[in-house]
């Protein structure tokens, strides 16, 4: 008899903990660190190879983002576009698995990157609450450790 009796709350406390985890709303959404890498001989173009061929290899489309161009100025002129940095670089990769997809900004120099969110279909992005599908955290640092391998060994 008192097996009876204790069956009935561990279903209980079983029921709890499948139900709780099936509601898992996300986590928190990585905050970009600058990610520096400790190889003197590389370049810009070297970095932004590692980059592109790290992506790939992990299943991401990366694509170079070009320096921003020059506006009107409300007076009907164009205004003049402020040279772009050459020392400094900004990629675009993008993650399509299943009907996910990731879209971030990868902003690089010759000796450091960022991996910063920029957009997400069917992730449940919360930017009120800073969190995210639980899954978009490991790809990202998948491909920040992948990139970071390749410009190391370069």
């Amino acid at each position: 008899m008192p097996q009876r009796y204790l069956a009935a709350p561990l279903c209980l406390l079983a029921l709890l903990l499948v139900f709780s985890v099936g509601c898992r709303r996300g986590d928190p959404i990585l905050t970009p660190v600058v990610q520096s890498v400790d190889n003197k001989n590389l370049t810009l173009d070297k970095m932004r190879t590692c980059i592109k061929e790290g992506g790939i290899k992990r299943g991401w489309a990366v694509r170079d983002v070009a320096a921003p161009q020059p506006t009107a100025d409300g007076k009907g002129k164009r205004a003049k576009a402020s040279a772009p940095d050459p020392a400094k670089g900004q990629a675009q990769a993008t993650l399509n698995i299943r009907n996910h997809t990731v879209v971030v900004d990868i902003f690089y120099t010759a000796t450091s990157f960022t991996i910063a969110y920029r957009d997400s279909v069917n992730m449940e992005y919360d930017a009120a609450a800073g969190i995210i599908h639980p899954q978009y955290n490991s790809w990202v640092k998948t491909l920040a450790e992948e990139i970071r391998i390749r410009a190391v060994s370069m």
